[in-house]
């Protein structure tokens, strides 16, 4: 039984998804991203979430970590904005697939499609070396006040209807980034 007053998808543990998994996995990421990607400064990164329970405040806690480097955070719910902006990776929180108070960290790399071998790799190495950084804030609603923070959802969304429309979703060779979460 959970303790009073203690909500859903707000589980304890390293592997569980909550504020410290996510500030943690998006410190490592950040640090990866910004060393692993040519011209990452300058593409910025994408972060989404859908409507699931804590989804939105787990994304907010990603974007967090990436103006601290020096990144540029482009809100947006698709993984299709980290190709249509030339993003160094996306972030999306989800739980697509999943019960409902089970999301999940999905990284897409800059061609849009989720991370494999060797970058999932990679990546989880950089979290490991990047857990102990000391987090500015646990505060969600610090990330609204950035200004390297921009929500481009509607020019996002605007743009993927109007490639749906002309036929140029349907990308079989990349499909993961043209799912709608």
């Amino acid at each position: 039984m959970a303790p009073q007053g203690y909500e859903p998808g707000w589980r304890p543990g390293h592997l569980r998804l909550n504020r410290l998994a996510v500030i943690t996995a998006s410190q490592g990421l950040a640090a990866y991203v910004a060393k692993a990607v040519e011209g990452a400064l300058q593409c910025g990164v994408v972060v989404g979430h859908d409507h699931r329970h804590n989804s939105a405040v787990f994304a907010q806690l990603t974007a967090q970590a990436f103006p601290r480097l020096g990144l540029h955070v482009y809100f947006c719910p698709v993984p299709f904005a980290v190709k249509q902006l030339g993003a160094a990776c996306g972030v999306v929180i989800t739980a697509l697939h999943n019960p409902k108070d089970d999301s999940r960290y999905k990284v897409y790399w800059e061609n849009g499609v989720q991370i494999c071998p060797p970058v999932d790799e990679a990546v989880a190495r950089s979290i490991g070396e990047n857990q102990l950084m000391e987090q500015e804030s646990w505060d969600e609603d610090s990330v609204e006040a950035d200004p390297n923070v921009e929500d481009v959802t509607q020019r996002i969304m605007d743009a993927y209807f109007d490639a749906a429309a002309k036929g140029l979703v349907a990308d079989h060779k990349a499909r993961s980034y043209t799912e709608l979460h």
